[in-house]
């Protein structure tokens, strides 16, 4: 089991938190053309640990299209499986 880094513990001054975990995340940002569905902005997935967010809809990182941020929480007391994060 993974314990909270000492680094973000330390600036609270207390070990009040130490039952946290670190959270470890599988992400990619997809730059696109132009997006999809521009209606669906936003998403969190309810049977899988799941985040989506264009967030481009704000924020003009290009001229033109849009950038796509997909993450997936990881299990932090799962194996290491990088084929199957890809998967999502």
């Amino acid at each position: 089991m993974r314990s909270m880094p000492t680094t973000a513990r330390s600036p609270l001054g207390s070990s009040a938190l130490g039952g946290l975990l670190a959270l470890h995340a599988a992400c990619l940002d997809v730059g696109l053309a132009e997006q999809p569905r521009p209606d669906r902005l936003f998403a969190l997935g309810i049977d899988r640990p799941t985040y989506l967010s264009v967030h481009s809809a704000t924020a003009r990182p290009a001229e033109r299209g849009a950038t796509l941020h997909v993450m997936k929480y990881l299990d932090p007391c799962a194996p290491d499986d990088p084929a199957g994060d890809a998967a999502l």
